[in-house]
């Protein structure tokens, strides 16, 4: 899997919109067992993301 790289002014504007979401669901955001959800949840839609940047050709070609 190729990593995903973001800029930091990216990564960061991720994190304060799951950081809003939270919020916004009446949760604390900043409560000890959501403090990281953030950077979790980046990480996650990354990995789940990731068939979006692969080659095709090159998948199906190792599937034959």
């Amino acid at each position: 899997m190729e990593e995903i790289f973001l800029s930091a002014s990216q990564d960061t504007r991720m994190e304060e919109l799951i950081q809003e979401l939270i919020a916004r669901l009446g949760e604390d955001p900043a409560r000890e067992g959501l403090v990281e959800t953030p950077k979790r949840a980046i990480a996650s839609l990354k990995y789940l993301t990731h068939g979006f940047r692969q080659d095709i050709q090159r998948v199906l070609y190792h599937a034959i």
